[in-house]
């Protein structure tokens, strides 16, 4: 394992987490890149995990694959608004150009004092946050439904499976 000077370098932090939860990964040469595919309840997602060791900063990206229509890119970005409220952790981004929607999370660590711990908070978090808001996107992009009542239905099957 490398270090900083200060502790382990945060992609060897990063790396450890997905060999411990045994992910297929894959580094992307000359980058502080990992790309990784993930499969949750209602979709897959392609995660992407940048590291900045100089500033130490973890970025953990889940793109869902869509690349929503021009005529929908309002109605999308009221619906990701809405969800954004609701999270505790991350956000979710739309590209309003592409249409490519994504969501983040991402932590900066003090004198690069990351852990696998955290590392992995921040991946599921992610991976819930797109797997508990697809559906209702979906709905609102291809079931004409309002970005205000799908965000309901959202949170009425939260309520639901409490």
């Amino acid at each position: 394992m490398q270090t900083n000077g200060s502790g382990p370098l945060l992609l060897d932090v990063v790396l450890r987490f997905f060999q411990e939860d045994q992910w297929n990964f894959q580094t992307i040469e000359g980058k502080s890149l990992i790309r990784a595919g993930y499969r949750g309840e209602h979709g897959t997602w392609i995660c992407y995990v940048r590291v900045e060791e100089e500033n130490c900063l973890l970025l953990f990206h889940s793109s869902m694959g869509l690349n929503i229509p021009p005529e929908y890119r309002s109605a999308a970005a009221e619906y990701l608004t809405r969800a954004n409220l609701l999270l505790p952790v991350g956000n979710f981004e739309m590209n309003m150009d592409t249409g490519d929607i994504r969501c983040k999370t991402s932590v900066e660590t003090p004198e690069w004092e990351l852990t696998v711990a955290m590392v992995r908070a921040l991946a599921y978090a992610n991976l819930r946050a797109m797997d508990r808001f697809f559906p209702g996107l979906l709905a609102v992009i291809h079931g004409g439904l309002s970005p205000a009542s799908a965000i309901a239905r959202v949170e009425s099957q939260a309520v639901e499976e409490l």
